[in-house]
Order: structure tokens, then C-alpha cells, then sequence
């Protein structure tokens, strides 16, 4: 009796989970699938206040639009990192990617960055389109590393990384968060560039694949089939 109970409760179970996992990747095939108008977004009427401690929060990315369109292979335009807290971000040719640390010889991998134990991001990614407009408004220099990010690409909205895995090279990673400037940003850079980051700062990504990544690499999503989403959502339903 007790065995054809626990098999039925098995098998109730895995139909909740089954459902729910259904449900969740319709949710986010909607998501990421769905039509860009093209509509152009209102900027804040006023700017974020810039809490000395804390990053600004975001409840998701809002984008302010781009002139240039996004045409051609997604690919990486530039890497950048730096030793130390609030020092100035370097440009390299290629890195290593450590799976669960980030960038080797990075602040954030090597656990000495400004908000490393507060609010670190394992990876920060950048649009250049973004940057490119930014450039344009202001005057200022972004290829030097001011924005302070990671990794620059190219052919690809940022909003296209929101729940998504990918490969750049031979790293995989998995989106985390948005990344909004903070008041620390504006301490160490010139006066004008958190303003122009405000909306389009980019994001943060957790690398669970380590590898070497190159400029020039392309960045190519991760499709994971039926039976791999459903095997996770039944691991995490258990696990829950």
C-alpha cells in the first residue's frame, strides 16, 4: 500500500513540475521573442540619487534607444579588468574565464574590488552601440575602459542577455542582473560619465564554464532542450 502511495505521489509530483516548467519557458520564450518596436523610451525626469554604499537598484533594464541598429554577428569588441579596486581598467586581448570567480586577474576574481562581499558581479557586459552614443553626447573617451566594465560587444542588445545562457570563446555564461553606476563610479571618473551610464550601464553575468575568451569572439546563445529544463525544474523542485 505504502509503495503504490509514494509511486503515486511520485508521479503527481513530476506533473506539477512538468507543468510548471511548461509554463516558465513559454513565459520566457515570450519574453525573449518578443517584437521590437522600436519605440523610443522617455529619459527619467529626474536623476537617480547616488547612495554612497550601494549600488542604484533597477527592476529591469531600461534602455534608452540607440542610433545604431544592431546588424551582423554578435561579437566582443573589447576586455577590460584591473588588480585593484578603483584602478584604471586595462585593455587585454584575450582572458580567462574561471567558472564561479569571474576574470582571472580581475578585482572581482581576485576578491579585492570595491564591492567585492557587498555587491560584486562576477562579469560586467557593455553594449559598444551604447557606448558609441554616450561618446557622441558627451565627448568623453569610452574606449579607455572609463565605463568600467568588462566586456564590450557588438550586434547585440543587452536586454538580449536577461535569462539567457551563452558562449563567448570558450566560457560559457549565465545572466545575473542589471548593473546600474553607483556614486563610487562617479569618484574615480570623469565628472559627466555616470549621467550618461544611467539607463544603459550595462549587466552583470556568472561565468559556471571556465575558458579563454578573445576580442573578436562571437557570442552565441545556449539552447537548452525540453528534457534538460525539465530534468533542472524537477532538481529544483526537490530541492525546494
Amino acid at each position: 500500500m505504502w509503495n503504490e502511495l509514494k509511486e503515486l505521489l511520485i508521479a503527481l509530483l513530476a506533473a506539477i513540475a512538468a507543468l510548471w516548467a511548461i509554463v516558465t519557458l513559454v513565459s520566457l520564450s515570450g519574453r525573449l521573442n518578443a517584437p521590437d518596436d522600436g519605440a523610443k523610451q522617455k529619459p527619467p525626469d529626474k536623476e537617480p540619487s547616488l547612495d554612497a554604499h550601494a549600488p542604484i537598484t533597477a527592476d529591469a533594464l531600461d534602455q534608452t534607444s540607440r542610433s545604431a541598429p544592431y546588424e551582423g554577428t554578435p561579437v566582443v569588441t573589447g576586455l577590460f579588468v584591473t588588480s585593484q579596486g578603483s584602478a584604471p581598467m586595462q585593455q587585454v586581448d584575450e582572458i580567462e574565464a574561471v567558472a564561479r570567480r569571474g576574470l582571472r586577474g580581475d578585482r572581482y576574481c581576485e576578491g579585492c574590488g570595491f564591492w567585492s562581499e557587498k555587491d560584486e558581479c562576477q562579469v560586467t557586459i557593455i553594449a559598444q552601440e551604447d557606448l558609441d552614443d554616450m561618446a557622441r553626447e558627451t565627448g568623453i573617451d569610452f574606449s579607455n575602459g572609463v565605463h568600467r566594465r568588462n566586456i564590450v560587444t557588438r550586434n547585440i542588445a543587452i536586454e538580449q542577455f536577461v535569462g539567457k545562457r551563452f558562449q563567448i570563446g570558450g566560457a560559457k555564461f549565465v545572466y545575473d542582473r542589471p548593473r546600474p553606476p553607483c556614486l563610487h563610479l562617479q569618484t574615480i571618473t570623469e565628472a559627466g560619465v555616470v549621467k550618461a551610464l544611467v539607463g544603459r550601464s550595462g549587466i552583470c553575468v556568472r561565468c559556471f564554464h571556465g575558458g579563454v575568451i578573445r576580442q573578436g569572439d562571437e557570442i552565441i546563445p545556449i539552447t537548452m532542450s525540453f528534457p534538460t529544463i525539465l530534468k533542472r525544474a524537477l532538481k529544483s523542485f526537490w530541492q525546494n
